[in-house]
């Protein structure tokens, strides 16, 4: 019988960012993870996001990643740090990921799952609102967990 090669999920993890009331045409860079090496493959992403009281239909929640090297002075993509905290960068130094379309509809949440592929050692999630309207300031109803997919041979 031939060997298949299965998804091994990690442990749920939450990122910490704090996406509470983040401004229209804001950005926020989630805490580095730093992984093992040899790290992860796939790296697992789901997110909850409420939007304000005042977002605009057919605009945008988007997703990056910045990934960094492993090296004493580090390099990381879009010069994210290693903290939850503003990010006022370009995107073009990231790789996008993806987006949630808003409705317009007022504090309406969204719930969004994508996969980052050769995450690497060290990397961070970027958030921008383009909604059209702050997030809504309720820190709990925003969330962002991931899980490492590491290929596991049977």
């Amino acid at each position: 019988m031939a060997n298949e090669i299965l998804d091994k999920y990690g442990a749920a993890t939450a990122l910490t960012i704090t996406l509470a009331s983040l401004g229209d045409g804001s950005g926020r860079q989630a805490a580095q993870v730093t992984d093992a090496s040899p790290s992860a493959k796939k790296v697992r992403v789901w997110a909850k996001v409420t939007t304000g009281t005042s977002p605009t239909a057919n605009q945008t929640i988007e997703f990056y990643v910045s990934r960094a090297d492993d090296d004493a002075t580090e390099l990381a993509a879009g010069s994210t740090g290693t903290s939850d905290a503003a990010y006022s960068n370009t995107k073009s130094e990231l790789e996008f990921l993806d987006a949630i379309t808003v409705t317009g509809t007022s504090d309406a949440t969204y719930i969004k799952s994508f996969v980052i592929e050769e995450p690497g050692t060290d990397w961070r999630l970027v958030v921008f609102n383009e909604s059209g309207d702050a997030l809504n300031s309720t820190g709990s109803n925003h969330e962002i967990v991931y899980r490492s997919v590491i290929d596991e041979v049977q």
